[in-house]
């Protein structure tokens, strides 16, 4: 059912390892997000022209570009593995002022590996900083929790449950 399918992402990054815990690298991501909006048909009375809304309305697919950097930090701690990704996106979305984010992920892998297929629990947080409108803010929080596969050789799998929670124009979080 496409009125339920909202985003396609298509991202390529390249980090080049500059020691055992740091990489450094960049790319760019292109987002298509499906974005709804109103038709209105327009009936005259009297002279009088009235809108009313037609139902369901209908979208389009806006476009979104964004140039990353990056940097990971890594260490492994009694068999656990830590990441610290931080990245700078330069978001520039269609119909909007373009506008720097910060994020910056702190990730947590398990020593454990579980059947052939090497499955690892995972979790991190991932908090973003915005310079979108005159208040710039840490607006947005991502936290995880799921399992990471080696389905071969060359291709992983995640299977995850995010929560996400944003900030309102109040100061509180959703």
């Amino acid at each position: 059912d496409m009125d339920e399918y909202a985003e396609q992402h298509l991202l390529g990054l390249l980090y080049y390892p500059l020691a055992d815990w740091l990489k450094v690298g960049g790319g760019m991501r292109t987002v298509f997000a499906r974005t709804n909006r109103d038709i209105y048909t327009a009936q005259s009375r009297d002279g009088e022209t009235t809108y009313t809304p037609v139902a369901g309305g209908d979208h389009y697919w806006r476009q979104e570009d964004r140039p990353t950097l990056g940097v990971i930090l890594a260490k492994t701690l009694g068999g656990w593995q830590v990441e610290d990704r931080n990245w700078l996106e330069y978001r520039m979305k269609e119909g909007e002022e373009d506008y720097f984010r910060y994020r910056n992920r702190l990730q947590v892998r398990s020593p454990w590996k579980w059947t052939r297929y090497a499955i690892n629990p995972v979790a991190s947080v991932e908090p973003k900083y915005s310079d979108k409108d005159e208040s710039p803010d840490w607006d947005r929080v991502w936290y995880t929790a799921g399992l990471d596969a080696k389905i071969t050789k060359l291709i992983n799998g995640s299977v995850y449950y995010r929560l996400q929670s944003d900030k309102l124009a109040d100061g509180s979080h959703r």
